[in-house]
């Protein structure tokens, strides 16, 4: 008979060859008597525990790990990359930075009521260039800018249709055109980016009298708001009808010439080009240039010897509320010193009726040489249809 040996836990017989009992399920091997007793009890020993599981972030420095020596150098040659796609593009001039220091053209009499807001023109007139931040300054005249046309478009939704809502909408285009300009040099100023222009493919630069025509301007543009808030004043007197139509058509009318004033005054103080419309090279869709026929006044005795040498005009823009007729005018002064004169571009019909003008003032010619000064005026429909002709009246100061 084969060798039979008992379970010591439950008693069965079982070969001895035998490793776990089939009744019981007792495992001899992990069986574990008591020493020094008859009695022997089974115990199932507990699985080893799990082995922690260790994470390695990228960056970390673990000592000895190869994964935190490959991610620092990784961060390193990232920096250096970034570091010479910066230098390759300051190197080949894709960036500009500007080192100088911002400049405003300051007019050339005393600011009125053009000043820009916030600051007086007692403060204005007797400032130096570092006492008056342009910056500042810069952010005052936006903040105006803003005001109006915050105006204009609460004007703009009263009206549905009509010739003062196109009036008002191209009041409201001319002042989103501004902000955009003073915008562009404000950020240019606050991250030191250099900016060039470019005007009909010549390099853009302030003409030489750029105070001067500040000072003009800015006299012109105190004169139109009192022409706005008389036209205003007289809409106000009527509550409907045609006259009150005209009344408020010849309003915007004015406020559109304030806005383009107030364009021009803001590019020639910020060193700003204003463009104009391009002429079309269809004749039909666009009206003819105007003839000219220059009048020069008599000059007294003891004045400076001048003349005019030539006078154009011609329309860069229209629409079914103005065209802009652009003037060019020539001064010849023939004398020893330098000469400084005053000039009215007239828009007559063909009758040699004047159906509008345009003042220019201080226009500086040096002795014995000529100047050409260039400039536009907007002229109302209908009658900038009727204009046949462009008279200039100069006389010295």
């Amino acid at each position: 008979m084969a060798d039979l040996v008992n379970c010591p836990k439950c008693g069965i017989n079982l070969p001895l060859a035998a490793t776990a009992c089939p009744k019981c399920g007792l495992i001899f091997d992990r069986w574990h008597g008591l020493p020094g007793s008859g009695n022997a009890t089974a115990t199932s020993l507990p699985p080893p525990p799990p082995a922690p599981r260790t994470v390695t972030y990228p960056g970390s420095s673990s000592a000895g790990s190869p994964a935190s020596g490959n991610g620092r150098r990784l961060n390193l040659r990232m920096v250096a990359l970034t570091l010479a796609v910066c230098v390759a593009l300051f190197a080949a001039g894709r960036w500009s930075v500007s080192s100088s220091r911002p400049t405003i053209v300051r007019p050339a009499t005393a600011p009125s009521a053009a000043s820009p807001a916030g600051v007086p023109a007692s403060e204005v007139k007797n400032a130096s260039p570092a006492d008056v931040q342009p910056t500042g300054e810069i952010k005052a005249d936006l903040a105006s800018i803003d005001v109006e046309i915050r105006r204009v478009e609460k004007e703009d939704v009263k009206y549905s249709g009509g010739l003062v809502k196109a009036l008002i909408g191209s009041e409201l285009q001319i002042y989103r055109q501004t902000r955009a300009m003073l915008q562009q040099r404000s950020r240019s100023w606050l991250f030191g980016i250099g900016l060039s222009f470019t005007v009909d493919g010549k390099p853009f630069v302030l003409p030489t009298n750029a105070p001067e025509q500040l000072a003009a301007i800015e006299r012109e543009v105190t004169e139109t708001r009192a022409k706005v808030a008389d036209a205003e004043a007289e809409a106000a007197r009527y509550s409907g009808g045609l006259v009150q139509a005209m009344s408020l058509a010849t309003a915007a009318t004015v406020r559109n010439t304030l806005a383009m004033l107030e364009q021009r005054r803001l590019a020639l103080k910020y060193s700003l080009p204003q463009y104009i419309g391009f002429q079309r090279d269809d004749t039909s869709a666009s009206p003819r240039s105007v003839a000219s026929a220059p009048v020069t006044v008599p000059p007294k005795p003891g004045e400076r010897h001048w003349k005019i040498i030539q006078i154009d005009s011609r329309v860069t823009e229209s629409n079914d509320v103005w065209w802009r007729y652009a003037w060019k005018l020539t001064i010849r002064n023939d004398a020893e010193t330098d000469g400084s004169f005053d000039a009215t571009i007239e828009f007559q019909d063909s009758d040699g009726f004047v159906i509008d003008s345009a003042s220019e003032s201080h226009l500086a010619v040096p002795a014995q040489s000529e100047r050409t000064f260039t400039g536009y005026s907007l002229v109302s429909v209908p009658g900038a249809t009727r204009v046949a002709r462009t008279n200039a009246k100069v006389a010295p100061r």
